[in-house]
C-alpha cells in the first residue's frame, strides 16, 4: 500500500505514469492492460488478480478501469513511480534544445520525459515524443492532433503546450508545462476535502471542458489520472491533460490527415465512457459524451465509488460490457453509501490508513470530514439529480454543454433552485419498455388474453346474475302490487260495504266506529298477514293532514304526495330509499277524494263525529272532492339479488378499472426500483 505525500516533497517527484493510455487501443481490439494502480485504506476499488481472457474474446482488463496515472499526457510528477530510478531516462540525453532528466511514463505510441530547459528561462518541463518505429500515417496523424489540440487551447486549467519540434530521426515531439500533483480523486481523499470543497474543484474541470469544446475538441477520456490537482500559492488548481485520444468537431481543426476510428475499436476507459462511444465504432460521438464521463467522475467524487462497480467488469467480454454501458442505470450515488455501509474494512498496518474506520462507508464519510449518515443526506435529492443527469443514456437528457453542468453545481452550492430533476414515472417506464421490447411484448400479450379472458368471465357472470337478479325485481315488484291492490280493495269493501251496513245498524255517525275508516280496516288486514308472505313490509297512507297522526307524512313522503299533486296524470311511482340504514324498494300510489261521502268525516271539526274526534283529534279536515290527500305507499326490504341488479354493471366497471389501478401502481412501484 502506497503512503502519499504532498506533490512538494522530495520524495514525490519520481514519475507517476506507469499504464498505457487508452490511445493503446489503437494496436489492439481489447481494452487497456495496465498495472493496478496503488490502493488506499478505504477505497472502494479492490483489484482482484485477473483472469486469463477467453480464447478469441475480447477482454476487459478491470485494473484499466481503476483510476491508473495516465501517459499520454504524461505532465505530471508527484506519485508513485513503476519505473527505474531518478536518473532512469532510457538512454535518451536531450530532445531538441531540452535536457533529458528522467522518464515519466509511456503511452501506445509516445514517451513523456521529465526534461530541463535552460534558455530563454530555466524551468522543468514534460516531452512528449513519438516512439521510434511508431510513424503508420494513423499514428502520426493522431500524435500531430494531440499537438494541434493543446496548442489551440489557452486556459488555465489546461496543461499549455510549450513548444513543438522534430527530432534529427524525424519523431515528433512537443513540450508541457509540468504539472506537479496529484491526480483529482487521491487529491481529495488525501486532503479530506468536504463534498461542497470537492465541487468547486469540480467546477474548474467543467470550466476546462467548456473551453475545450468551444474549441471544437472532444477530450474522449475524462478520468481521474487526467484530471490533476497541484498547488500555486497553496491553493489547489486542477489540470486537465491527456488530449491523445481527442476528436474535432471539425476535422480540420486538429489536421489535414484523415484520422478515423476503426470499425469496433474502442477509444476511451471503459468505465468513464458514454454508452455512444462504446457502441460500434464510438464514431457517433460528441461533447455530451465527455458530460457523460464528467458525470462518473463527479459520482465518483462525491460517494468514493463508481457507477459500474469494477467487480461487475471482471473478465466480461467486449459486448457483454456494451450491453451493461447500453441498458443499466447505475444506482443513485446517496444509495452507494448505504450499500457500502454494509462492508466491513480493515485496516493493514503501515497502510497509511488513519481514519480508524470500520465500514467502507465510514472510510468514504471521514475523508470528507462527515459521518455516513450526514453524506447520505447530502448526497440525496439535488445532487442524486445533477449525477444521474449527467449519467443518462440518451444524451438529449443531460446537461447540454460542461458550463450548464458546472452553473448547476454552482446554483447548487448557493442553495439556488437547480435544473436537474429525477426522471418522471412515464420516462422510466419508456426506458424501462424500451430495453425489454421483447419482454413487454410477450407479457403485455398474456396481460391483456388474462384480462379479455377475466372480462369474458365478468361479463357471462354477469348476465347469468343479471337474469337472476330480473327475476328477483320482477317478483319483488310483483309482491308489492299484489298488497296494494289488496289493500285497496279492502279499502274499496269497507267504502261500498262496511261503512254504510255499520252505520244503517247503529244509526248512523252518532255511532261512529274505526272499522268504518277504509285506511283503518287496510291496516287492520295487512297486520293480519304480513308476518308470512310479506314479512318486512310496511305499509303506510301517508299525508301530510292525516286523521290517524300514524299516516303522517315524512319529508320523503311529502315529496311524493306534492309530485302525485302537481302530476294528476301520474297513477305509480317506484324507487330506493332508505330506512333505518336499510336500503328499500318501494311503490306508491296517488289516494284523492273521489265521492262526497268521504266529506261527512273530513270537512269541518264541526261536523265530524264526536266519538272520529275522541279517537282522532282534530286531523285530517279541510280535503276537497279530487284532491290528492295522501299517498298509498308499500315498502319491501331490497334482497341482495335486488341490490346486485341494480348495481351489478357498475360493480362490473369498477372491477375491471381495479384491476388496471392496481396493475399500474405495481408498474410504478417497480419503476421506482429500477
Amino acid at each position: 500500500m502506497a503512503d502519499h505525500k504532498h506533490p512538494d516533497h522530495p520524495d514525490a517527484q519520481a514519475a507517476r505514469h506507469s499504464a498505457p493510455p487508452a490511445d493503446d487501443l489503437s494496436t489492439a481490439p481489447t481494452i487497456f492492460s495496465a498495472p493496478p494502480p496503488p490502493m488506499r485504506a478505504g477505497s472502494m476499488r479492490h483489484a482482484a488478480p485477473l483472469p486469463p481472457p477467453r480464447p478469441g474474446s475480447e477482454f476487459i482488463d478491470v485494473t484499466a478501469i481503476s483510476n491508473e496515472p495516465s501517459s499520454a499526457g504524461a505532465a505530471s510528477v508527484g506519485g508513485s513511480s513503476t519505473f527505474g530510478g531518478a536518473a532512469n531516462t532510457d538512454g535518451v540525453e536531450q530532445i531538441g534544445p531540452y535536457k533529458i532528466l528522467q522518464l515519466l511514463g509511456e503511452g501506445g505510441f509516445g514517451y513523456v520525459y521529465l526534461g530541463q530547459q535552460t534558455y530563454p528561462i530555466k524551468r522543468k518541463v514534460a516531452v512528449k515524443v513519438l516512439k521510434p518505429g511508431m510513424d503508420s500515417k494513423q499514428v502520426l496523424a493522431r500524435f500531430e492532433g494531440e499537438r494541434q489540440a493543446l496548442s489551440l487551447m489557452d486556459h488555465p486549467n489546461i496543461a499549455r503546450v510549450l513548444d513543438a519540434g522534430t527530432t534529427p530521426e524525424g519523431r515528433p515531439y512537443f513540450v508541457m508545462e509540468l504539472v506537479k500533483g496529484l491526480q483529482i480523486n487521491e487529491y481529495c481523499d488525501t486532503s479530506n476535502l468536504s463534498t461542497p470543497e470537492r465541487l468547486n474543484l469540480f467546477i474548474s474541470v467543467c470550466n476546462a471542458l467548456q473551453h475545450a469544446h468551444q474549441k471544437g475538441i472532444i477530450h474522449r477520456d475524462i478520468k481521474p489520472s487526467n484530471v490533476l490537482v497541484t498547488l500555486q500559492d497553496d491553493k489547489p488548481v486542477v489540470k486537465v491533460i491527456d488530449f491523445g485520444i481527442a476528436k474535432a468537431i471539425n476535422q480540420d481543426i486538429i489536421s489535414d490527415e484523415t484520422v478515423f476510428t476503426a470499425i469496433r475499436q474502442v477509444i476511451g476507459t471503459p468505465a468513464y465512457m458514454a454508452p455512444e462511444q462504446a457502441g460500434q465504432g464510438g464514431a457517433d460521438v460528441d461533447t455530451r459524451s465527455d458530460i457523460y464521463s464528467l458525470g462518473v467522475l463527479l459520482y465518483e467524487l462525491v460517494c468514493g465509488s463508481l457507477p459500474i462497480e469494477t467487480t461487475q467488469l471482471q473478465g466480461m467480454g467486449m459486448d457483454d460490457f456494451r450491453k451493461i454501458i447500453l441498458e443499466t442505470d447505475p444506482p443513485l450515488p446517496s444509495s452507494r453509501i448505504t450499500k457500502a455501509r454494509k462492508s466491513t474494512i480493515s485496516a493493514t498496518p503501515g497502510s497509511g490508513d488513519r481514519t480508524g474506520a470500520t465500514s467502507v462507508a465510514d472510510a468514504i464519510a471521514r475523508h470528507r470530514r462527515t459521518d455516513p449518515s450526514s453524506l447520505r443526506k447530502v448526497l440525496a435529492g439535488e445532487l442524486d439529480w445533477i449525477v444521474m443527469r449527467c449519467l443518462e443514456k440518451d444524451r438529449n437528457r443531460r446537461y447540454q454543454s460542461a458550463a450548464a453542468l458546472g452553473e448547476d453545481i454552482s446554483r447548487y452550492l448557493r442553495g439556488d433552485a437547480i435544473e436537474a430533476r429525477p426522471a418522471t414515472t412515464a420516462y422510466r417506464l419508456l426506458k424501462f419498455t424500451r430495453r425489454n421490447r421483447l419482454a413487454i411484448g410477450a407479457s403485455g400479450g398474456i396481460v391483456m388474453a388474462m384480462l379479455l379472458t377475466l372480462v369474458a368471465l365478468a361479463y357471462g357472470l354477469h348476465q347469468a346474475q343479471l337474469e337472476r337478479d330480473k327475476t328477483a325485481e320482477r317478483e319483488t315488484r310483483t309482491r308489492a302490487r299484489m298488497l296494494l291492490s289488496s289493500m285497496n280493495a279492502v279499502r274499496d269493501y269497507t267504502s261500498e260495504k262496511v261503512r254504510p251496513t255499520l252505520l244503517d245498524e247503529k244509526g248512523g255517525y252518532d255511532h261512529f266506529r274505526p272499522e268504518m275508516v277504509p285506511a283503518f280496516s287496510a291496516r287492520q288486514v295487512f297486520e293480519k298477514f304480513k308476518g308470512e308472505e310479506f314479512s318486512g313490509f310496511i305499509y303506510k297512507e301517508a299525508s301530510p293532514n292525516p286523521t290517524n297522526s300514524a299516516n303522517l307524512a315524512d319529508e320523503f313522503e311529502l315529496g311524493l304526495v306534492t309530485e302525485f299533486q302537481k302530476n294528476r296524470g301520474d297513477l305509480e311511482t317506484d324507487g330506493i330509499r332508505t330506512i333505518n340504514k336499510k336500503e328499500h324498494f318501494y311503490i306508491a300510489r296517488p289516494l284523492s277524494v273521489t265521492k262526497t261521502s268521504c266529506l261527512d268525516c273530513h270537512s269541518t271539526p264541526e261536523k265530524a263525529p264526536p266519538r272520529q274526534l275522541e279517537l282522532y283529534g282534530r286531523g285530517g279536515f279541510g280535503w276537497e272532492v279530487g284532491q290528492v290527500v295522501s299517498a298509498q305507499i308499500v315498502y319491501v326490504p331490497i334482497t341482495e339479488a335486488f341490490r346486485a341488479q341494480r348495481d351489478g354493471q357498475r360493480t362490473l366497471y369498477i372491477s375491471l378499472a381495479s384491476i388496471f389501478v392496481i396493475g399500474g401502481i405495481g408498474a410504478a412501484i417497480m419503476l421506482r426500483r429500477l
